[in-house]
């Protein structure tokens, strides 16, 4: 099976499974430290993984990418601190944040990536992220990223009880 159909089979797979799951649950929630995990879409295919404050100010994020075309071979790793500014409640944020960014290749590069964005909390176990991540690499040469839009859909593994039943 050729790697684009497997991950066509994943991704909707992957989207099923979350909408099924979002389905299931309750709407309200009580948001705030929680841990998800997802695939992100855009310049670059990746694995988030992020875990929000108890406050829900804040949310530290790896984002483990790789890239399918045969002409680029290379890992990224960003490891990102971001700031929460809640728009709607607890559940719609606007996000902005920064860390080091890490990419493996033919040679190692190291930089500040940045992030900034919308994080939304469609249900208690389904996370959607929209954001731009662009990358300043300035170990081993000198290169700026800017083309790494990109949309993200997590599953909350420790989703918060309603407390306002």
């Amino acid at each position: 099976m050729k790697k684009s159909n497997l991950k066509k089979v994943f991704v909707k797979w992957f989207l099923f499974a979350c909408l099924f799951m979002a389905s299931k649950q309750n709407f309200a929630q009580e948001a705030g430290g929680e841990f998800s995990m997802g695939p992100r879409f855009g310049g670059t295919t990746a694995l988030s993984i992020k875990k929000h404050s108890k406050s829900n100010l804040s949310a530290i994020e790896f984002i483990g990418g790789w890239n399918f075309d045969e002409n680029v071979d290379g890992v990224s790793i960003n490891l990102l601190f971001e700031k929460l500014a809640p728009l709607s409640g607890k559940r719609l944020a606007a996000i902005i944040g920064a860390g080091p960014g890490f990419a493996f290749g033919d040679e190692f590069r190291f930089g500040a990536a940045g992030i900034i964005g919308l994080d939304w909390r469609v249900s208690r176990v389904v996370n959607l992220q929209f954001d731009w991540q662009p990358t300043w690499y300035f170990v081993n040469g000198s290169d700026f990223s800017a083309l790494n839009g990109g949309f993200t859909i997590r599953y909350v593994f420790n989703r918060q009880k309603d407390k306002s039943k």
